[in-house]
């Protein structure tokens, strides 16, 4: 499977419908974009981050936060171009923004999560999928509550999202480029985009590593070659290059906006050399992290987050009510159908499913497996109290994954929508059901109290 990867990304990719690619944009614009300054309150960590977003914008007072600038830059940038000016305070949670509206600082985000399902569509076929399955794939991701959620609030996750896939989707094209100037343009740009997702959070480290890996594993197919392994380690010094580059000057912008006295001066005012600064606020970040112990209703444990134990409660104005809850139809059956593609995959041979010759399909499995288990696995480990939507990145993996696993066992036929099997029509019924029935919490509607305690009566662990 490992000696796969250049040979699926060249010559299985083809060209995205552009019917389809038409289709997915429309969907997600209207999704997340729909009815976008409401409610014109706080929302949960808007609390923290909208003051983040003040500082670099408008206040330029001296902050402190856990994350890297880079994601807040991103959204600070948006809100100043649509004509915000740091009027709201964000003195706390479910305060009004009055006058202000709230769709420029949410702008940002919106934006980075309507642009999330066409982006696993276009990596589902770098991978070896179908155009079926890279339109599931992208109907999945539009269709989860808890990604529209997340994605329409002042939150980081859609940018480390966008830029943990695109940083796959960059090294990929790369591996298939056949001109010099081409892959190293790509390897720049996988470089810029795992930065991105470092800058967002830490646990974009993910990205990093994955593209790291793709690299190493090319190298390992030429491995009696010397030629092609110089080569590619010439490619790395673009990939690194770019990563620099970008944390780089996200951290040199943060220092350059920043010159205000403000509340990040209790962690100690820089000092002028700029790497010094940079390794001395990395530190501060990691004992910070460390130090988080405090409580939250809320919080879950990693090892319920695949069946979307404790969801998160955002806001309320009675009867409405903002939950962070995904459709329970794709999280539930993602996660059975996660071990099922892992117990099929040991089962049997690797390449030789048991399907007709003229129906095999060989996607590249290990890359979003890889993913998942990068992006799952180390928040075992962490102590601080962690929240459902840590779980988004490993989500979207095993979304990614789990296709391509159906699409290799021809439940997913490489043909037009209206040629599938009944059952996959079926479970699109489910799943357009779930997210209906999910969206007066998605969407805070005011439809009264009987829905919600509707809702929550089905499912009582949710209140």
């Amino acid at each position: 499977m490992i000696g796969r990867l250049q040979t699926v990304s060249r010559d299985r990719i083809g060209r995205p419908g552009t019917g389809a690619v038409v289709v997915i944009l429309l969907l997600s614009a209207v999704l997340h974009f729909f009815w976008l300054s409401y409610p014109s309150k706080v929302i949960f960590d808007e609390f923290h981050f909208g003051r983040f977003v003040n500082a670099y914008c408008c206040s330029h007072e001296r902050i402190f936060d856990v994350h890297p600038p880079h994601a807040k830059l991103l959204i600070a940038s948006g809100a100043r171009a649509l004509g915000y000016r740091g009027e709201m305070d964000y003195r706390a949670i479910d305060a009004p923004f009055g006058d202000v509206s709230p769709f420029p600082v949410r702008f940002v985000p919106a934006l980075a999560g309507t642009l999330l399902p066409l982006i696993a569509y276009v990596l589902v076929l770098q991978l070896g999928g179908s155009r079926s399955g890279a339109l599931f794939a992208a109907l999945l991701l539009l269709l989860d509550n808890a990604l529209i959620v997340q994605t329409r609030i002042i939150a980081l996750d859609s940018i480390l999202l966008v830029a943990t896939l695109l940083s796959l989707v960059a090294i990929l094209a790369a591996l298939r480029a056949r001109s010099y100037l081409g892959r190293s343009a790509y390897c720049f740009i996988a470089g810029v985009m795992a930065a991105l997702a470092v800058g967002a959070k830490f646990t974009g480290l993910v990205a990093a590593g994955l593209v790291g890996t793709c690299v190493v594993v090319e190298m390992y197919r030429h491995r009696g070659e010397p030629r092609v392994l110089i080569y590619w380690l010439r490619k790395s010094l673009w990939i690194m290059a770019g990563f620099v580059m970008t944390y780089g000057l996200g951290w040199k912008l943060h220092f350059m906006l920043l010159t205000m006295p403000g509340p990040g001066d209790a962690w100690g005012l820089p000092s002028g050399d700029f790497l010094l600064d940079v390794i001395s606020i990395h530190g501060k970040m990691l004992t910070a992290n460390i130090g988080l112990a405090a409580a939250h209703p809320d919080s879950s444990s990693w090892w319920g987050w695949p069946l979307m134990h404790e969801p998160i409660f955002y806001w309320v104005h009675q009867p409405a009510r903002l939950y962070f809850i995904g459709n329970p139809v794709i999280w539930w059956s993602a996660a059975v159908m996660l071990l099922v593609a892992c117990v099929h995959l040991v089962l049997v041979r690797a390449g030789e499913p048991k399907i007709d010759a003229a129906r095999k399909r060989t996607p590249v499995l290990w890359l979003p497996l890889l993913g998942f288990v990068g992006a799952y696995a180390p928040l075992s480990q962490v102590n601080r109290i962690l929240f459902l939507y840590h779980y988004l990145t490993a989500f979207v993996f095993s979304i990614l994954f789990v296709v391509l696993w159906l699409d290799r066992v021809a439940w997913l036929r490489d043909a037009g929508p209206t040629e599938q099997r009944p059952s996959v029509y079926a479970y699109l019924v489910l799943v357009v059901l779930g997210f209906v029935s999910i969206s007066p919490v998605t969407y805070a509607f005011d439809t009264g109290a009987w829905v919600v305690d509707y809702l929550f009566a089905m499912i009582p662990g949710w209140r």
